[in-house]
């Protein structure tokens, strides 16, 4: 289990009367626990009880009862309830509620517990909050019902496998890879009734609701669910706006420099080993356009001194959640000889041998530029291309969360929270794999056998 956070904004508030004060705030899993019958008063007078959540509905959806909403806890507790109010609730999804539930009902319906027929004038409105997410498996969900009911939760990786290709109704969404099932019901009047949903699915987000022996993930919007296949491009065509440098020698020439900063438009980079940013080498200038400048990683490494290959890192970002292709554009450059120097070293190359050589791009997850582990799907080789002077497209598959899971550690607890946080927020090494067997002697231990890369698409 993961938890994700999210701020929210908040530019009105409701209009509602103070909360009475002089009650003593429990948590919402206390109050739960009250529950040890059908209906239950809630104490009031001196024994008042006032619990604070964050809304997790969404009532632009219509997929849940005017009246009603769904509080959960800020703690770390997974604790979420029903509240059912005494007339339409004008909470949004995001507010934070102090509610005076000191003298009404506790009830368990149907093995789902809330509180019903609250006065609007027990609510004080307390400003945005934090919308926590946790991700979880519908096995779990069903194992421990009482603990997950009324909670936000994400499922991965699977497909309704009823329905007639619309929200309509219940329907039943099964996990790839996994035989149970959980269902979910679109009310009638739901915004998004009647529209079609993703043949296969990648994350499906939902309050998790309970009614006897049935369990549910209920949706808010259309946009709980998540697509499989390829529905977005997102393509960089890696310009710079701008560029921070650092490195451990001060080349002569200004475009050459040993790693830094690299920022463009949508996207932010960081880069190590020897790097260029300049227009086109002569011997590119055939295939590559005049006028711009474009990344170049000059240098490959042997296997021993690996971190010193030229390397783009592109930088844990949660507007890559969902990313299911990487797909980097880059050619092998034909430039030979000086590129340049500095007092310590010489970047020169030596011609390209397509019978020994080759071009080849890595990647690897990362985590704040650090490596992580999750399968063999973490580090990916692409082909090994063999000509210079011509565009190549390294295409690199981001695995599924249950397909990552197949090869959690036994010995690992965390190994979980390690997948749900790296999909929430990817982050990749692309690094320069390429050969070249004649390099420069008179050079520390650097090779080189510049790569250009001319753009990176981000298939979601």
């Amino acid at each position: 289990m993961t938890l994700l956070s999210a701020a929210c904004n908040k530019t009105t508030a409701p209009d509602l009367s103070p909360v009475r004060f002089g009650t003593k705030v429990v948590s919402i899993a206390q109050l739960k626990a009250l529950s040890t019958g059908q209906t239950v008063k809630i104490p009031d007078g001196t024994d008042g009880k006032q619990i604070v959540g964050v809304v997790i509905s969404d009532k632009t959806g219509k997929n849940i009862d005017p009246n009603t909403i769904v509080l959960q806890s800020e703690g770390t507790d997974t604790a979420g309830i029903v509240i059912n109010f005494d007339s339409i609730a004008p909470f949004t999804l995001g507010d934070r509620l102090s509610i005076n539930v000191s003298g009404q009902q506790l009830v368990n319906q149907q093995g789902e517990i809330l509180v019903s027929k609250v006065p609007l004038s027990q609510v004080q409105y307390m400003g945005k909050g934090y919308i926590k997410m946790y991700s979880t498996t519908a096995n779990d969900l069903v194992k421990n019902a009482d603990k997950w009911n009324g909670t936000l939760v994400t499922l991965y990786d699977g497909a309704f496998i009823n329905g007639n290709g619309k929200y309509d109704g219940t329907l039943t969404f099964k996990e790839t890879d996994s035989t149970q099932v959980i269902k979910s019901t679109i009310l009638s009047g739901a915004e998004f009734e009647h529209t079609a949903y993703p043949e296969g699915i990648n994350t499906i987000t939902g309050i998790f609701r309970t009614n006897g022996k049935d369990h549910f993930v209920q949706i808010r919007t259309a946009a709980d669910v998540t697509s499989s296949t390829i529905t977005r491009i997102v393509t960089d065509n890696m310009i710079g706006l701008g560029i921070t440098r650092y490195g451990r020698y001060y080349w002569e020439q200004p475009y050459l420099y040993d790693g830094g900063k690299f920022e463009t438009t949508d996207f932010r980079y960081t880069t190590n080993g020897q790097t260029a940013y300049t227009q086109p080498y002569s011997a590119d200038a055939g295939i590559l356009s005049p006028g711009r400048s474009y990344l170049h990683l000059l240098n490959y490494a042997p296997p021993e001194y690996y971190s010193s290959r030229s390397q783009c890192n592109i930088e844990n970002q949660g507007s890559l959640q969902g990313l299911k292709e990487l797909r980097v554009s880059f050619i092998g450059s034909a430039v030979t000889g000086v590129l340049g120097s500095s007092e310590a070293d010489t970047i020169t190359v030596r011609p390209f041998n397509p019978a020994v050589d080759s071009f080849r791009l890595y990647l690897e997850f990362t985590n704040n530029g650090y490596l992580v582990n999750l399968g063999p799907a973490a580090s990916q080789y692409s082909i090994a291309y063999k000509q210079t002077g011509k565009i190549y497209t390294a295409v690199f598959r981001i695995p599924t969360r249950h397909e990552m899971m197949k090869y959690a550690p036994i010995d690992d607890p965390n190994y979980a929270v390690s997948v749900s946080n790296w999909l929430a927020a990817p982050g990749f090494n692309i690094t320069n794999f390429s050969t070249r067997t004649d390099t420069d002697p008179n050079s520390w231990y650097e090779g080189y056998a510049p790569v250009v890369i001319t753009k990176i698409e981000y298939a979601f």
